[in-house]
């Protein structure tokens, strides 16, 4: 199986993470059924083709590359965090991202496929905001939340799975409310994307389309004229053989009838 880092330049990652940010609430969520697991590929699937299409772009990337990314990138911020500080992390969910982008340029390279150290970190998550605690929907609000996860991140996570956190205590909190709460049954729904953004994207793909249409021609064109002017040559050094095998011809018999 191919092994290949894929390295993303401070740019590439500047851009991902303010696409990204349209797309928080879905990639965040935390339950597993197939409507949300849908939905999240479905983001994935729309950050990828925005992410391409940006013109500051240097390569194409996958969805799952880009996923990767934003994995690594939230591992490697809080192990800079806990390294900087001497204590463990205490984040909520929307912090993340500016996290994240705060420490964009002390990260050394944007290795989609590797993160850096064994790092053994401690997370703490506090409740009060949307993005700490996803609860069922047929769950009932309950008193404060508090969740402590001690995990161990291996130097290689795997392509679909995240890191598995061996010890964890949950109290369900009287403030947690679900991210998708009243669009559950939506998910897969138009609506849950920027149909400006959608209409845009459609549009620069016809027009890349078009691009590549129009060079493809234009190649043929370019083809067929080299192919036609090759011809013309063998033709004309055919033409200057025949004349100098009459003119050696009419000599020989001029010659004769001396």
């Amino acid at each position: 199986m191919e092994n290949k880092k894929q390295i993303f330049s401070e740019q590439e990652r500047m851009i991902f993470l303010e696409i990204l940010k349209k797309y928080m609430k879905i990639v965040e969520f935390k339950e597993t059924h197939s409507a949300a697991l849908k939905a999240k590929n479905k983001a994935w699937q729309r950050i990828a083709m925005e992410f391409n299409m940006n013109p500051l772009t240097n390569y194409t990337r996958t969805a799952k590359q880009l996923r990767r990314l934003w994995m690594n990138l939230k591992q490697r911020q809080r192990c800079m965090i806990r390294r900087q500080q001497g204590r463990p992390i205490s984040l909520s969910g929307p912090k993340v991202l500016q996290i994240a982008r705060a420490l964009m340029s002390s990260v050394e390279s944007g290795d989609s496929e590797t993160v850096g150290d064994d790092v053994a970190s401690d997370l703490v998550v506090e409740t009060g905001d949307p993005m700490s605690y996803e609860e069922y929907p047929d769950q009932e609000p309950q008193p404060e939340t508090s969740i402590k996860i001690e995990r161990s991140v291996s130097p290689t996570p795997s392509d679909e799975t995240e890191t598995e956190c061996e010890n964890s205590t949950v109290t369900p909190g009287n403030n947690a409310q679900n991210p998708l709460e009243g669009t559950t049954t939506n998910l897969e729904d138009e609506s849950n994307f920027p149909s400006e953004e959608v209409r845009y994207l459609e549009v620069q793909l016809l027009k890349e389309k078009l691009r590549a249409h129009q060079q493809e021609n234009e190649n043929k064109a370019l083809h067929a004229e080299l192919i036609q002017n090759m011809e013309f040559k063998i033709l004309t050094e055919k033409l200057r053989e025949a004349k100098a095998k009459a003119d050696l011809a009419e000599l020989c018999l001029k010659r004769q009838r001396r």
